[in-house]
């Protein structure tokens, strides 16, 4: 920073700008989904910081699932995807949370309400949703539950 206390309008200040969207998803991982790493199963794979606005995203994997915590336009949000992955499909949380709470009509975003039904149903989607006997339904169910989700948030499409 400059003497003045603002950033100098170049390279450096979208630098800074992922640095501080960065650790903003950093503090949340530290201080509402530490559970994570408690059980020695999740590890970080891949962080990244993006564009003018400072956008970041962080990957977690364990054997069964990948977690990805980002951050686009100042809205943090929180997908997952079964490991090894099928194709580039990721679900936002708030697709598990309106298929198996009912919640209506579920959003994705990363806040403390999110973390804490992760924490409650981690278990239940590692082994029994993504289990290998039931990981093809699941994958079914879920992008059956986006586009419901979809269709309710901005309106059923025509159909072609």
């Amino acid at each position: 920073m400059g003497h003045s206390g603002r950033l100098p309008v170049d390279r450096r200040c979208y630098a800074y700008a992922g640095w501080l969207t960065m650790t903003e998803l950093l503090r949340f991982l530290a201080s509402h989904l530490v559970f994570l790493f408690e059980s020695g199963r999740y590890r970080i794979v891949d962080s990244k910081t993006r564009g003018r606005s400072g956008d970041a995203l962080i990957i977690l994997e364990s054997d069964s699932l990948r977690l990805r915590l980002d951050r686009d336009r100042s809205q943090m949000s929180l997908d997952v995807q079964p490991n090894p992955p099928d194709g580039e499909d990721w679900f936002g949380i708030g697709v598990f949370r309106r298929w198996l709470l009912g919640e209506r009509p579920g959003f994705d975003h990363l806040d403390e309400s999110a973390a804490v039904f992760l924490r409650d149903y981690l278990e239940k989607i590692e082994t029994e949703l993504f289990s290998v006997d039931e990981r093809s339904q699941t994958l079914d169910r879920l992008r059956a539950e986006r586009e419901a989700r979809a269709d309710e948030r901005f309106g059923k499409l025509p159909p072609q």
